[in-house]
């Protein structure tokens, strides 16, 4: 029992490090597309 706990608890927090690092990596994205398009636009630094 304590070793299927030991088990759940560490698919849980690969888990969630998998889906904080997705959720990272979407928000350098959402950043870089941000501030390309502020570039274009004419301002030379990104919205904050």
């Amino acid at each position: 029992m304590a070793s299927e706990f030991a088990t759940v608890r560490k698919r849980w927090q690969v888990f969630s490090l998998f889906g904080f690092l997705t959720t990272a990596s979407q928000k350098i994205n959402t950043d870089k597309i941000t501030s390309e398009i502020a570039w274009s636009a004419g301002w030379n630094r990104p919205f904050l």
